[in-house]
């Protein structure tokens, strides 16, 4: 049962048993709605007559404040979600094939973007740092959140040879130049290709229009749609 058609008690007796989710980013939220809550009663007494010159505003404070606690109720969910497909990736064998701790790796990167995502804390600067670490999984989950594509057209635009791909997703996502920069110094550091010409990819990035970024993403994404059929 969603949290939101919990009882309060129940809530708190899931909040203090020993597992990994609700915990801290889901009672936040709550206490998020509760405070929007008391915005919406407090507005809601702020009517009649002698409010009269006032019922615009608070008008839109009673409606943004109902908006807030609906909002601030989705992402209680979204973090016990999101936190449990931590849980459940950390959870996977440890120890087995090269391919097996390669597949835990990158479900425990995926679940950790998905967090992250879902908590609204994945923007530029967090895509950055998983660059500049060397993190593939987790910059390449990030970059497909950001620009709303999935994670298989994420990677094999990131995988093309030449560095088009990876500024495609970029501009989507309205990256500065300085985060594409760090992103592909990360593919040639990973995958040991020839230096990339940055100049030319900078030069490129900065004539590139997010409509055209956009029409080859669409491209991309109807090519995963219709190779099943091919």
């Amino acid at each position: 049962m969603p949290i939101s058609g919990e009882k309060i008690s129940d809530f708190l007796d899931r909040l203090a048993e020993r597992v990994p989710a609700p915990g801290g980013g889901a009672a936040a939220a709550l206490q998020a709605a509760q405070g929007a809550a008391l915005l919406g009663m407090v507005a809601r007494y702020t009517t009649g007559p002698e409010f009269a010159g006032h019922q615009l505003v608070i008008s839109r404070v009673i409606a943004e404040a109902d908006e807030l606690r609906g909002l601030a109720l989705r992402l209680a969910e979204a973090d016990e979600d999101a936190f449990l497909a931590v849980a459940d990736a950390y959870r996977l064998p440890a120890a087995g094939t090269e391919d097996e701790e390669s597949a835990r790796a990158s479900a425990i990167a995926h679940a950790l973007v998905k967090s992250l995502y879902e908590d609204g804390r994945l923007d530029e600067f967090q895509v950055a740092a998983f660059a500049e670490a060397g993190k593939f999984d987790e910059a390449n989950a990030a970059i497909a959140a950001l620009a709303k594509v999935s994670l298989s057209v994420a990677e094999n635009m990131m995988l093309e040879t030449r560095a088009e791909g990876v500024m495609i997703l970029a501009k989507v996502s309205g990256m500065s130049w300085s985060t594409v920069k760090a992103i592909i110094n990360m593919r040639d550091d990973l995958s040991r290709m020839e230096p990339t010409d940055l100049q030319a990819c900078k030069d490129t990035y900065e004539r590139l229009r997010p409509s055209t970024a956009q029409q080859v993403l669409r491209f991309h994404r109807m090519q995963q749609i219709a190779a099943p059929a091919a």
